[in-house]
């Protein structure tokens, strides 16, 4: 089977009645996708061995879910993974409420992903607080870093309760997967160190990841400010959602951003940022949290407290051509840039100079404010 393209892999691009088949044929053009999948071989013990085997040979399945296989023996979803790691066609792989099989799944999967070039997408969500420890997803971060995964468009790992440090040690190792797109990590411990990593991954100029969705995690205003000093030349990241999923239990921690991190935020965004269009996450846009999340932690709706300014900025970097949103803020902001040169310059002479120093030195969607602030700071240079 070829490699797929570089497009996003949709399941509903899926015929319904293939979304409900659950039985394998081995190599049945017809079973391209699998849901809440459990064998349905009457073969006893070996039921889930089986089931991995003729999955692990089949070229036209593109799609498999999991969902509550919670209670399925350790040694039997050993069995299944490895016959599932010789396949090739799957695109996209779910794991919905599989809770106590983390450290197992974490281990098991290492090999077809590093075998499975044509997966897309990877999910992996649990529906109750179980931490993670950093041990036991340190065997699927260890292949991300030789290269596996490469072909990763999407990555959500929600409701994993990683913790700061694992999810640390998990995002650096993301580095190679140079086509990710989308990565949601809400509710995950997340703070200062795995912020950290992921400014890493921001800051760097081949980086396509168009979506981050990080609510309710540990992220306050210091958090921010880590991110956001990554976003300075960032032309890719279109939806940084910090937002609070109004569906977390009371006990889970939530982001507590204040005014003072947004306005960090509107700042990059006012002087070199053009594409970040949302700090929202659209499938939760209305609550930053439940009433009983709020009542008992007293965070703020973090929508109510983010500022008009901000709020400005995200609609103007909506504008497809960024040519015209970096004209619109220079004129609109330039009060307040701060770009001086000292001491006053009066030569006009020096003005071709400086301007084919500012064309050299300045990424495009900032040029004409390093201009407008050369304007404001020395007015008699463009004086007749």
């Amino acid at each position: 089977m070829s490699e797929r393209d570089e497009s996003s892999f949709d399941s509903s691009d899926l015929d319904s009645s293939e979304l409900e088949s659950s039985a394998i044929v081995p190599n049945d053009p017809s079973v391209t996708a699998l849901e809440e999948f459990w064998p349905e071989y009457d073969f006893g013990e070996t039921a889930w061995e089986r089931a991995g085997e003729d999955i692990g040979r089949h070229q036209y399945l593109q799609k498999l879910n999991f969902c509550d296989v919670y209670t399925v023996a350790a040694e039997d979803w050993d069995s299944f993974m490895r016959g599932m790691a010789n396949n090739r066609s799957i695109r996209k792989l779910e794991f919905v409420w599989c809770n106590g099989m983390w450290g197992r799944t974490f281990n098991t999967l290492a090999p077809f992903i590093e075998h499975n070039c044509n997966l897309s997408a990877l999910t992996l969500i649990v529906s109750e607080r179980s931490m993670v420890a950093s041990g036991e997803i340190r065997a699927l971060s260890s292949i991300l870093r030789r290269g596996a995964g490469s072909s990763l468009i999407k990555l959500e790992f929600s409701q994993i309760y990683l913790g700061d440090e694992a999810a640390a040690e998990f995002i650096s190792s993301m580095t190679n997967l140079h086509n990710l797109q989308e990565l949601d990590l809400c509710i995950n411990g997340i703070a200062a160190k795995a912020c950290k990593s992921l400014a890493g991954l921001l800051c760097k100029p081949e980086s396509k990841l168009k979506i981050l969705k990080l609510g309710s995690n540990n992220i306050g205003d210091d958090e921010v400010q880590l991110l956001t000093e990554s976003l300075t030349h960032n032309t890719a990241l279109e939806i940084l959602a910090l937002t609070n999923n109004n569906v977390v239990m009371s006990t889970t921690a939530m982001n507590s951003i204040t005014e003072t991190g947004w306005g960090v935020l509107s700042k990059v965004l006012r002087e070199s940022n053009h594409t970040l269009k949302a700090v929202t996450d659209s499938e939760y846009p209305e609550l930053a949290a439940s009433d009983s999340c709020r009542q008992h932690h007293r965070y703020p709706d973090l929508q109510a407290v983010t500022t008009n300014e901000l709020k400005y900025l995200l609609k103007m970097n909506s504008t497809d051509n960024k040519t015209i949103v970096a004209q619109q803020k220079a004129i609109l902001f330039k009060h307040v840039i701060d770009i001086e040169f000292k001491p006053p310059l009066t030569d006009q002479m020096m003005l071709p100079n400086i301007i084919s120093w500012i064309h050299r030195k300045t990424p495009l969607e900032i040029k004409l404010t390093s201009i407008f602030g050369l304007l404001k700071a020395n007015p008699g240079l463009w004086n007749d």
